[in-house]
C-alpha cells in the first residue's frame, strides 16, 4: 500500500559523524538541559552526551531527515489525497517530522544506552582525521542521493558489482554485517509501516485488526528487504568510493569494537523511537486529511 521508507531510516555506525565539537549553546536537547541534572555523576553524563550529540551533528542529520519526510508527505498527498492536501497537509507533515523532536529521541537513546567509556572512545575516533573524512563523505552522499538521477546511478553501480569479486564491495559487506545494517533497517522500515497503519486505523481511515496489519507488513517484507539492501549499498558505495582501504579498515575496526557497537545500537534505537511516533502521527493525520477530502 505504501512505498518503502527505508531510505529515511537507513543509518550506519558512522553516518552521522561530523567535524563540529560543540552543540549550539542556545539549543541543547530539551530533555537534558542543565536544570534537569541531579547528582554530579548525572551532570557529567549529560555533558558527555551533549558533546557526543555535537560530534554526531544530530541537528544536521535530522534536518536532512525532515526534508526527506516532507518529500514522503508529498508522495502521500499525491497517492492518498489526490494532490488536495494543500498547505494544511504540508504544514502538518513538517511538524510531524520535526527535527528537534527526532534529535531529542536520539539524545535520549545515547544517554540510556552508552557508558561514559563507550562515549569517550566514540568521540576519540570520530574526531580523528579518518572519522572526519568519513562523516564528510557520508553526509555528502546522503544529500546527493536525494537526487533521483544520482540515486539511480548509484543503484546501477551496485547492480554492476554486486555479483562480482570487487574487493571494495567485500570490505563494505564486512561493515554491513558487523553492524547488522540490513536486518536493523528492515526491522525499522517494517516498524514504520506498522505504526503508520496503526495510526490510520485509529484515525478511522482503515478497518484492519492487528492480524491484518501484520499480514500486510509480512507480505511486503521481501520487497522491503530488497529495497533496503539496494539503497544501503548504493549509499555506502557512493560515500566510501574516495576512501583508502586503510580508512575503510579503520572504520570497520571501530564498528566492531564495543564502543562502535554501542553507538550503532543507540543510534538505531533513538531513530526507531522517533520514527514510531512520526509514523503513527502521520497515519492519524493522513486519516483526518482523507476524511476532510471526502466531505
Amino acid at each position: 500500500m505504501f512505498r518503502s521508507v527505508c531510505g529515511a531510516l537507513i543509518m550506519s555506525a558512522t553516518a552521522l559523524w561530523a567535524e563540529s565539537e560543540a552543540w549550539p549553546v542556545s539549543d541543547p536537547p530539551s530533555f537534558i538541559k542543565t536544570e534537569n541534572a541531579g547528582s554530579e555523576a548525572e551532570q557529567d553524563a549529560i555533558d558527555r552526551v551533549l558533546e557526543l550529540c555535537a560530534a554526531l551533528r544530530i541537528d544536521e542529520i535530522t534536518q536532512v531527515l525532515q526534508s526527506e519526510g516532507q518529500g514522503y508527505g508529498s508522495e502521500l498527498d499525491r497517492d492518498m489525497l489526490d494532490g488536495r492536501g494543500g498547505a494544511y497537509w504540508a504544514a502538518m507533515v513538517e511538524d510531524i517530522y520535526g527535527a528537534k523532536r527526532m534529535a531529542d529521541k536520539v539524545s535520549m537513546a545515547l544517554l540510556a544506552e552508552m557508558t561514559p567509556q563507550q562515549i569517550n572512545k566514540s568521540l576519540a575516533f570520530l574526531r580523528s582525521d579518518t572519522g572526519r573524512t568519513i562523516v564528510s563523505l557520508e553526509l555528502s552522499a546522503r544529500k546527493a542521493l536525494r537526487d533521483p538521477d544520482l540515486e539511480d546511478a548509484a543503484r546501477g553501480y551496485y547492480e554492476s558489482v554486486r555479483d562480482g569479486d570487487d574487493p571494495r564491495l567485500a570490505m563494505i559487506d564486512s561493515y554491513v554485517e558487523a553492524n547488522n545494517l540490513v536486518e536493523q533497517n528492515v526491522a525499522g522500515a517494517m516498524s514504520f509501516s506498522y505504526f503508520l497503519y496503526r495510526g490510520m486505523v485509529d484515525g478511522g481511515a482503515l478497518e484492519m485488526d492487528e492480524d491484518g496489519i501484520l499480514a500486510e507488513i509480512r507480505y511486503d517484507e521481501p520487497e522491503t528487504r530488497l529495497e533496503t539492501e539496494a539503497w544501503l549499498y548504493a549509499f555506502l558505495l557512493t560515500a566510501y568510493r574516495p576512501l583508502s582501504d586503510q580508512d575503510l579498515e579503520a572504520n570497520l575496526t571501530f564498528s566492531q569494537s564495543d564502543a562502535g557497537q554501542a553507538l550503532n545500537l543507540a543510534l538505531f534505537k533513538g531513530f526507531e523511537m522517533a520514527y514510531r511516533d512520526i509514523s503513527y502521527d502521520l497515519g492519524v493525520g493522513l486519516a483526518g486529511a482523507m476524511a476532510s477530502r471526502d466531505l
